[in-house]
């Protein structure tokens, strides 16, 4: 059922947005056409996930001696997730291009085929980057509400040591709280954003009104979305980083899938 559509003025053209209805079935159909991408061309998908699993670890080694910045680090890194993957939302549409099915996506094509319209990724790149740096600020911030500064700057305290302290009840119950705001928010304006810049070269503003009214239009189904995304990135982590492999470029190509059972554009008359 398609009722919702968005006018998008570029340049001399006008195109038709429809945001269609899906229902609770579509995110694991999702997740089966991503599976289907990374058997499809193996090499760059995981070569993504490698990329994805080495920068989050050393992220984490980095920051290893600030214990509160783990979390916080972590999770930022996702947040900039959407941008991250826009090589794998490429090798997914080139996978669904009969006319190219024989050519297998390498991982620097890949990355050369998702710069489409580079002035609004790159727009959208640093809107996630602010908010990522917010964050780890924030968390910070949070962090020294609960904790004495010198312990945190302490390089003796681990991230369990802070876990099992007797503030971390409060410090984790407003940390999650905070951060599952910041993350509806950034998963609602990013849900489809990236994938609808670079296939159809639309502007930050309107692929984000998009995706939030897709999310809004779909709560429940994107909840579930959401749900799975967390899931699948929470098995990566628990494996020390290597579950990551996988798991990103599955998020990537099953959200290139998203995309295109919520949004469907026609050149308006």
């Amino acid at each position: 059922m398609n009722d919702t559509t968005i006018d998008h003025t570029e340049e001399l053209r006008r195109q038709i947005i429809t945001i269609n209805k899906v229902d609770m079935s579509s995110p694991g159909k999702w997740i089966k056409a991503g599976w289907n991408d990374i058997k499809t061309t193996p090499l760059a998908s995981l070569s993504y996930g490698a990329l994805f699993a080495v920068i989050g670890m050393l992220l984490v080694y980095a920051y290893s001696s600030s214990s509160h910045l783990v979390f916080a680090i972590t999770t930022g890194f996702l947040l900039l997730g959407p941008f991250l993957a826009v090589g794998l939302y490429a090798i997914s549409r080139n996978s669904q291009d009969l006319a190219r099915c024989e050519t297998k996506m390498s991982f620097l094509l890949g990355i050369k085929a998702g710069c489409g319209n580079p002035d609004c990724i790159a727009m959208y790149a640093l809107m996630l980057g602010i908010i990522t740096v917010a964050w780890v600020r924030l968390s910070a911030i949070l962090a020294a509400l609960f904790f004495n500064s010198a312990l945190l700057t302490s390089h003796d305290m681990s991230v369990m040591e802070l876990l099992y302290s007797e503030n971390s009840v409060g410090f984790l119950t407003l940390y999650i709280v905070t951060g599952a705001v910041i993350a509806f928010f950034v998963f609602s304006i990013s849900a489809i954003s990236i994938p609808m810049i670079m296939d159809k070269e639309m502007d930050c503003i309107t692929t984000s009104i998009t995706s939030f009214k897709a999310v809004m239009k779909n709560k429940m189904a994107m909840f579930y979305w959401a749900g799975l995304i967390v899931a699948f990135t929470g098995i990566g982590m628990l494996t020390l980083g290597v579950g990551l492999i996988v798991t990103m470029p599955l998020i990537g190509h099953a959200t290139w899938h998203a995309y295109r059972d919520l949004i469907t554009t026609e050149q308006a008359a």
